[in-house]
C-alpha cells in the first residue's frame, strides 16, 4: 500500500501539466495585472506562470499587450513558452471573425471570378525567357586592387556553367554597358 501512495506522488511531481491550473486568455491577462499590482518580483510572477495551461490560442496581438504587465525577463520567457503551447488551440471567440463563411454559391462565384481573371492575364502575357550569368560585379572601382582580376573582360573569363555564345557577355562600367 506505501508503494502504491509512493509511486503515485511520485508520478504526480513528475508531470506538472497534470496539476496544472487551465485557464483563459482574459484569466491570464487578469492574472498578470493582479501580479503586477501586487509589486510580485520577476521569479515568483514567472513560477505563477509555470502552473497554467491555456485553454485557448494566445495570439500575437494578445501576448504583446500582456508583456506590459511581466515585471522582468523571466515572466516575459513564460509568456512566449505559453504561446507556443497553445499554438494549436482555437483562438479566443474574440479574436474570430464575426462575417459568416460564404455559402456555397458564393464560394462557387469567387472561385469563377479567380479562374477568369487567371486565364484573362496569362493569355495576355508575353512569351519571354531570361537567362542572366554574372560573373563579377563590382559597384565602385575605388577600392580595386590592381591584383583583382578587374582589368581582365568577361571573355577572358573561363567557366565551365555552360553558356552557349560566350561574345553575348555585356561588360557594366561605370552604369553603362559596354558589349564586350
Amino acid at each position: 500500500m506505501k508503494r502504491c501512495i509512493l509511486l503515485l506522488l511520485l508520478l504526480s511531481l513528475a508531470s506538472p501539466a497534470w496539476s496544472a491550473r487551465k485557464v483563459s486568455v482574459a484569466q491570464l491577462q487578469d492574472l498578470l495585472r493582479s501580479l503586477h499590482d501586487e509589486k510580485k518580483s520577476d521569479s515568483e510572477a514567472a513560477a505563477a506562470l509555470q502552473e497554467l495551461e491555456l485553454q485557448e490560442q494566445l495570439t500575437r496581438s494578445a501576448m504583446n499587450g500582456l508583456t506590459k504587465f511581466a515585471p522582468g525577463p523571466l515572466t516575459t520567457e513564460q509568456i512566449f513558452v505559453l504561446e507556443a503551447r497553445s499554438a494549436n488551440l482555437a483562438p479566443p471567440a474574440s479574436d474570430l471573425p464575426s462575417v459568416p463563411a460564404p455559402d456555397a454559391a458564393q464560394q462557387k462565384a469567387i472561385l469563377v471570378r479567380a479562374e477568369t481573371y487567371i486565364t484573362k492575364t496569362y493569355a495576355q502575357l508575353p512569351a519571354l525567357t531570361a537567362k542572366k550569368t554574372t560573373l563579377r560585379f563590382q559597384d565602385s572601382t575605388a577600392a580595386i586592387a590592381s591584383s583583382s582580376g578587374i582589368g581582365s573582360g568577361a571573355k577572358d573569363a573561363v567557366t565551365s556553367s555552360g553558356i552557349s555564345n560566350p561574345g553575348a557577355f555585356i561588360h557594366y562600367i561605370n552604369a553603362a554597358a559596354y558589349p564586350v
